[in-house]
């Protein structure tokens, strides 16, 4: 073959070469932004974007010295020379020996000895990536910015408080605009009322100081609902209705209830428009599907 042949042969190869080699850099470049993009549509809610009022932060009290043992996404785990009393409700500040702080707050924390370890943290500007010997902790308060146009009210026993409640709260609050409140909050400032070891007595005592609400959402497990507790729930329900929300939501497991409160509560419930059931497995808080129940409860709420 001339040698000229052969240069038009490989020149015209290599050009065919980038020609190709574009084309598949162009693709993945379409193929990477598409799936960001479907990725972001599809699953948008797994980023929560919680804004917290700074301006409204309360004056920190420090608690003492502590060497920091673990700091993780979701856990924290310090060793403390005095036993301090934390409580979920507050916000908590971690500041190493530079004075850089860390804010976090937490769903429950265990004491064993002298190892405090804090579970469900949530860090509100970025966890810590050092392991100082020591830091020291501080308790404060930060609003959560809630931009609800209706007031809401989640009670119960733990169901409210443990497992996945938070997002439960966050999806509605962000879907339905609702605004929570309560005394108690949880680990993204969500607040609610009852939690653990509250009871359907608890809850029956407890309405009748409660303000009134737009929309009441009452949250149990089926322990909370068996034996004579089951016929406390039309008592408490009845209460809720005297402070005239525009829906009440009752999300428990029915069939824990014994046969008689069972026929009760749905011959009641055929008279009150008003109040919806929605009746869930016996599944204790950390499974429970938290996200499930509010999409089924967003076609009844505005």
């Amino acid at each position: 073959m001339p040698i000229w042949n052969k240069h038009i042969i490989l020149s015209g190869t290599k050009k065919g070469s980038r020609r190709v080699i574009t084309y598949v850099y162009y693709f993945i470049i379409l193929l990477v932004v598409g799936f960001n993009i479907q990725f972001l549509v599809l699953f948008s809610d797994l980023f929560e974007t919680l804004q917290w009022d700074w301006r409204q932060e309360k004056e920190p009290d420090t608690l003492g010295t502590f060497r920091l043992l673990e700091a993780t996404s979701k856990n924290l785990r310090v060793l403390q020379n005095e036993k301090t009393k934390f409580d979920p409700d507050y916000t908590y500040i971690l500041k190493d020996k530079t004075g850089k702080k860390f804010y976090y707050r937490y769903e429950y924390a265990k004491q064993k000895d002298d190892t405090l370890e804090f579970y469900g943290v949530y860090w509100l500007k970025g966890m810590p990536k050092f392991m100082e010997p020591e830091v020291q902790i501080a308790r404060t308060q930060i609003p959560l910015v809630q931009n609800g146009k209706h007031t809401a009210l989640t009670l119960g026993d733990q169901t409210v408080s443990r497992g996945k409640s938070e997002r439960f709260r966050s999806l509605l609050s962000r879907k339905a605009s609702l605004r929570f409140e309560g005394s108690h909050k949880d680990e993204w400032g969500f607040s609610y009322e009852g939690g653990v070891h509250t009871t359907l007595s608890r809850l029956q005592a407890m309405a009748d100081t409660l303000r009134p609400r737009d929309y009441y959402f009452v949250m149990l497990t089926a322990a909370s609902l068996k034996g004579d507790e089951g016929k406390r729930m039309i008592p408490l329900l009845e209460k809720l209705l005297k402070k005239k929300p525009k829906k009440i939501f009752v999300i428990a497991p029915k069939k824990s209830m014994d046969a008689e409160s069972q026929t009760e509560i749905d011959n009641w419930l055929s008279k009150h428009a008003g109040v919806i059931w929605l009746d869930t497995e016996n599944t204790g808080p950390v499974n429970a599907p938290y996200e499930k129940w509010a999409e089924s409860l967003l076609k009844a709420l505005p």
